[in-house]
């Protein structure tokens, strides 16, 4: 039968192809509890001194710090496991059925499918090709297959010479991105209509659906990388203002030097058969910078604390864009793992991002540990000299 063009638009626009009912390994993790379970992170070096040594010079003994960490670690590892075991074993029950002359017939067979390859003769001829005849025979195939497609707004022709010209095809490009809608449309139309488009029910239903799983797995594919660029770029601005801050004016290297420089100018007193620095002298100034590295460690710590927070809502925002795009979108989303063959399982990209959640969330908690036991460090520290005697 031939159809219009209304009506094939209309049918592919509104056409729904579920994949699957519910992704078997995804959504299953409460990353808010993960996250919440970290270390806090705390205001004050002596609220961190506190929290990682309960006020105790010698920091000996269990801590609420160290205490915490230990648990969110246990509670890491469960989830790693739980999704790293849940992937293994699907494919697992995957592969281990097929064997390694299975695992190649079925590749062979997917990429035998492709219409592309198809053209080329497929994989066993392209296989016996020269290097310059496979690139010839690709080019042809690409340039029929795109312009055969029930909506390519090109001719073979064009599509031939956009292949082998950039240049022209650079000039295609901006004259189809500057139509409108409507002049697209039109484009497309008069190109049905020199195609004679003649297509079965069952065969324009393939199409269609092949066509709405190849929007699938592009939608879903671009979503995994922004939601990955998103944390990684939060994670990127955290360490890039985090070096420079502790390189400002007044760093703890800077006070070090100048402690040292002020060390070696105290005078030495008769002490036994030799001499030393004035011990009173060298307690008063070890007092004076113990002071002056806790204030510099609390200033770290409180724009330390602005940026951990923004860091903390990249992720929080990113998990939200996860979970809200996994309701909206799990009828999309394809499970089949066959699918791995032609790139279409998304199961596994969104997977990604679990993954990726899961690791930031830890390098969270490694940020919040470390940064307290430093400030924690100066604290104890100052308590110490404070009161050496």
């Amino acid at each position: 039968m031939k159809l219009s063009f209304t009506i094939l638009f209309l049918i592919i626009t509104n056409s729904i192809y579920s994949q699957q009912s519910k992704p078997s390994i995804l959504g299953n993790v409460d990353f808010y509890a993960l996250l919440k379970s970290a270390p806090v992170l705390q205001s004050t070096p002596e609220a961190a001194f506190e929290y990682a040594c309960n006020k105790d010079i010698n920091c000996q003994g269990d801590s609420q710090l160290e205490t915490q960490y230990e648990n969110f670690k246990k509670k890491m590892e469960m989830y790693s496991n739980q999704l790293a075991s849940s992937l293994k074993s699907k494919a697992q029950d995957f592969y281990g059925k097929k064997g390694r002359e299975g695992l190649y017939n079925d590749s062979k067979k997917q990429v035998n499918q492709n219409e592309l390859i198809q053209q080329m003769g497929g994989v066993d001829k392209i296989s016996q090709m020269s290097e310059k005849e496979r690139e010839i025979a690709a080019k042809k195939a690409l340039a029929i297959n795109t312009s055969a497609s029930t909506f390519s707004p090109f001719s073979q022709a064009e599509m031939q010479r956009m292949i082998n010209d950039s240049e022209y095809a650079k000039q295609m490009a901006v004259k189809y991105n500057n139509m409108t809608e409507k002049q697209k449309a039109d484009l497309v139309k008069n190109q049905l209509e020199t195609k004679n488009v003649d297509v079965s029910n069952s065969e324009f239903e393939m199409q269609s659906k092949q066509k709405q799983n190849a929007k699938n797995t592009i939608d879903i594919n671009s979503f995994v990388s922004k939601n990955f660029s998103k944390i990684s770029e939060a994670f990127k601005t955290y360490n890039s203002t985090i070096e420079k801050l502790r390189k400002t004016t007044g760093n703890h290297d800077e006070l070090n030097k100048s402690y040292s420089e002020l060390y070696k100018k105290i005078p030495l007193i008769v002490m036994g058969e030799g001499k030393i620095p004035d011990p009173k002298k060298v307690k008063d100034l070890n007092i004076k910078y113990a002071l002056k590295h806790k204030e510099r460690a609390s200033l770290e710590l409180s724009q330390v604390q602005v940026e951990y927070k923004h860091l903390i809502n990249s992720v929080n925002e990113s998990t939200n864009d996860y979970y809200s795009f996994l309701d909206k979108n799990e009828y999309r989303v394809n499970s089949k793992m066959q699918s791995i063959y032609t790139g279409t399982n998304t199961e596994m990209s969104l997977a990604q991002i679990e993954l990726n959640i899961g690791e930031s969330i830890s390098k969270i908690a490694e940020i919040s540990y470390s940064e307290n036991s430093t400030a924690s460090g100066h604290e104890q520290h100052y308590q110490y000299v404070l009161n050496e005697k």
